[in-house]
């Protein structure tokens, strides 16, 4: 019960944010996911159904393909993100 209650709280934390920023996709990663991903998942979705929403359509809630790996790579991509970004003009 403990965690089903967690789920639905995480649930709508996640769907507020959704709501409030208009993603096209909300993309589950990390330790917790691996283990309690597709239950997370599956209750944002039923949090969002039941969710006023203004309108927006449900993004797509998704596990990240590389959750594990996600912080080395976002680590890796700063010195290109760096090197490759618009400079500003002087």
């Amino acid at each position: 019960a403990s965690i089903d209650n967690a789920l639905t709280v995480i649930g709508r934390a996640i769907t507020r944010v959704a709501v409030t920023f208009d993603p096209s996709a909300v993309l589950f990663g990390g330790p917790t996911s691996e283990l309690i991903g597709a239950q997370l998942i599956e209750r944002t979705r039923e949090v969002w159904e039941e969710t006023p929403t203004f309108g927006r359509s449900a993004p797509l809630f998704l596990p990240a393909n590389q959750a594990d790996l996600a912080g080395a790579l976002g680590a890796a991509s700063l010195p290109l993100h760096s090197y490759f970004s618009p400079r500003p003009v002087q």
